[in-house]
């Protein structure tokens, strides 16, 4: 945040100083949304973000592999090669270093159950 002083330095003259205070979370509540707003998870040393955004993208591949998976097992492959399809699948996945990794679907339903912890910590209820 950016503040501007005024301060007189004699009876002609006035001199405007520019302040800038970094933006403070104040309240409780202002606390925790910066802390869901800025959220990170580390699984097998990859830096994931958790946010609000994050956490949607995670739930949508989850829930088309988890169709796919059902369309397979329908198909009438086993439950173990269609797990192995599916869920073992790597996919491109970008860090919160904006670096690209490959993970599999697996490891994204772990990312977002650990989202799911730490959010619980934030607000309170764990």
């Amino acid at each position: 945040m950016l503040t501007i002083k005024t301060k007189k330095i004699n009876s002609l003259y006035l001199k405007k100083e520019y302040i800038y205070k970094p933006d403070t979370y104040e309240g409780t509540k202002a606390v925790k949304q910066h802390k869901k707003d800025n959220l990170k998870i580390t699984l097998d040393n990859i830096v994931l973000d958790a946010d609000l955004r994050s956490q949607v993208y995670l739930a949508s591949i989850l829930s088309l592999a988890n169709f796919t998976f059902i369309q397979t097992v329908a198909g009438g492959t086993s439950l173990s090669d269609a797990y192995n399809a599916v869920y073992k699948q790597l996919l491109n996945w970008k860090d919160a270093h904006n670096k690209m990794q490959n993970i599999d679907v697996e490891t994204i339903a772990t990312a977002l159950k650990a989202t799911m912890e730490e959010l619980a910590k934030i607000i309170g209820v764990k």
